[in-house]
């Protein structure tokens, strides 16, 4: 018989001196391996003990030392890793086989019908089918996307370590990728499993440097697992997952997607409760992503009573979306030219009437986004923003900027008819429409968006960044956009970072931009920017937004001169 297991080391436990010969001299005939001969379920432990571990046991099923099912639970605990099989001194009965094998055996085999072919034979069946064996537990512990620990696995390690662990503190670091839902409504689901594959194993390494174990639980959520970890040690250990994550490249975004992770850390001892563990880290997750900023937080009694108004919260919009959101609303923020002091135009900022409150956007816009539902405010928010439109041409006019999620360009035929018919049904004029996009979106080469933004422009409709500067490649990007204002992030302002500013301006200047600075609190603000050359400006020191009739909405837009003919050239071609 030829000799496929060539690095094969056995073990034989046999504690008849003829029978050990005998085996012995028939595993030489088909295997060309080396066989270590122990007599005693002891010294065959000891053996298993070093790093020299065997790659298949033979052995006796009475052993002077053990006997029975007992023999087999021993060895089948001592190396679960390694094919098992058993010869008994008569023909074990089908029952005894079988629960031979429920405990760990490949097989049993009757001493008295053995020869060198039949041995060979079935121990090559045996070592074949541990192997199979093997590979389908670690397929059932193993996510099918990423490789890494699965969500049952993660969480039977975690009760292991749990119960194990009794002097040391057991934590559990739940992960959520941020952005990665923009991956997917951007590039596509491919570009997002392939970030995911990355993801995970970053994590993994990131989590088996510092001792750690670490599993995918579902979508962009994974989990940590870290036992006898101080405080500072599990900060230190997030922080390297936020680095492994950040480091994860987005196909098809040319890095302008950037991925990073909100992580909630809760810690355990020995009887917690495996679930309520998970289940307090995931809320600690939870409150980070909730503050900008933040992207690590610890599980307390505050945490706590933030998930349970967060719950309220979700439970609440899911109603006002049932009803077809009665309670949203629309505030005015004004943006105003400087040199002037005249309004060129408004902002239109969601807001929702929770009846004993109004709730700005931060509060449920994340959760709407969430749930997959923001295309629905979306929809209202155009809706609204044009009827406002109409009504304040009878009283000279306004322009307003209306912000857009990044996932409506990816919403399809009927998301663009709708706002066809929105635009047409209000007679929208050129201008008049100020769509503010984010940095992903607006740089993307995804010739869907392109086709979309082209679509838009030819309706009149203008074109802006929301937030420039916080993602710096949007800047390398912006000769070739067919944009039609910049504006500056209230980050910039608020640090006054005058040299960041100072080159989206110079840049806008050179391709024709219009630049409105956002976050203008305070004079020291107004005369920074000023200096700056950025006179229209948007933010509190200016005015506050405010619930305005719309027919009192009036404003004096500025020309861009790059644009205007273009623009009105455009629309005329498509009312033609």
């Amino acid at each position: 018989m030829t000799n496929d297991f060539s690095d094969l080391r056995i073990l034989l436990i046999e504690d008849n001196p003829v029978d050990a010969k005998l085996h012995q001299r028939m595993l030489n005939r088909v295997f060309d391996a080396p066989i270590e001969i122990r007599r005693t379920m002891a010294k065959a432990l000891d053996a298993l003990a070093t790093d020299q571990r065997p790659g298949l046991i033979v052995t006796d099923l009475d052993l002077p030392d053990s006997s029975g099912m007992a023999t087999i639970e021993h060895l089948a605990q001592a190396a679960e890793m390694i094919p098992l099989v058993v010869l008994s001194g008569s023909e074990p009965a089908q029952a005894d086989r079988l629960r031979a094998i429920d405990l760990g055996a490949q097989d049993v085999l009757a001493k008295q019908d053995l020869t060198p072919a039949s041995l060979g034979a079935a121990l090559q069946y045996a070592i074949k089918r541990k192997r199979l064996e093997l590979e389908a537990k670690r397929l059932a512990r193993t996510d099918a996307l990423t490789s890494i620990l699965n969500r049952r696995a993660i969480i039977e390690h975690l009760k292991t370590v749990i119960t194990e662990h009794v002097e040391s503190s057991v934590a559990v670091l739940f992960i959520d990728l941020d952005k990665f839902k923009l991956v997917n409504d951007i590039h596509g689901h491919a570009a997002g499993d392939r970030a995911l594959i990355e993801a995970g194993h970053r994590i993994r390494q990131a989590a088996a440097d510092a001792g750690a174990v670490a599993g995918r639980l579902s979508g962009d959520e994974f989990c940590v697992v870290a036992t006898g970890h101080s405080r500072s040690r599990l900060h230190a250990l997030a922080e390297s997952l936020r680095r492994a994550i950040r480091r994860v490249s987005v196909p098809g975004s040319q890095k302008l997607v950037h991925l990073d992770g909100s992580i909630g850390i809760a810690t355990g001892r020995w009887g917690t409760d495996a679930y309520q563990l998970l289940s307090d880290a995931d809320s600690a997750m939870y409150a980070a992503k909730r503050n900008p900023g933040e992207h690590i937080s610890e599980f307390d009694l505050d945490t706590s009573n933030q998930l349970a108004t967060a719950q309220r919260t979700r439970a609440a919009i899911q109603h006002e979306l049932d009803a077809g959101l009665p309670g949203m609303m629309l505030h005015y923020q004004p943006i105003i030219d400087t040199t002037t002091g005249t309004t060129i135009a408004h902002e239109a900022l969601v807001r929702w009437n929770r009846g004993t409150r109004v709730a700005a956007a931060a509060e449920f816009v994340p959760i709407l986004t969430e749930q997959g539902t923001i295309d629905i405010l979306d929809r209202w928010v155009l809706r609204h923003a044009c009827s406002v439109l109409r009504h304040a041409r009878r009283q000279g006019g306004t322009r307003l900027h209306v912000n857009l999620a990044p996932s409506a360009f990816n919403q399809g035929p009927a998301f663009w008819e709708f706002i066809h018919d929105t635009l047409t049904g209000n007679r929208i004029q050129p201008g008049e429409l100020v769509l503010e996009l984010t940095e992903q979106t607006i740089v993307n080469d995804d010739p869907t968006i392109r086709a979309s933004m082209a679509s838009l422009r030819a309706r009149g409709v203008q074109l802006a960044t929301d937030d420039s500067g916080t993602g710096f490649s949007c800047l390398a990007h912006l000769s070739r956009l067919d944009l039609d204002w910049l504006t500056v992030d209230r980050k910039l302002v608020a640090n006054a970072d005058t040299d960041l500013i100072e080159i989206i301006a110079t840049i806008a200047a050179r391709l024709g931009y219009g630049v409105i600075a956002e976050g203008v609190e305070t004079s020291d603000h107004v005369t920074m920017l000023t200096e700056l050359g950025v006179a229209y400006q948007q933010g509190y020191h200016h005015g506050r937004p405010q619930a305005e009739n719309p027919t009192s909405l009036t404003s004096n837009p500025p020309a861009l001169p790059h644009q205007r003919s273009a623009t009105t050239r455009a629309f005329r071609t498509h009312q033609a």
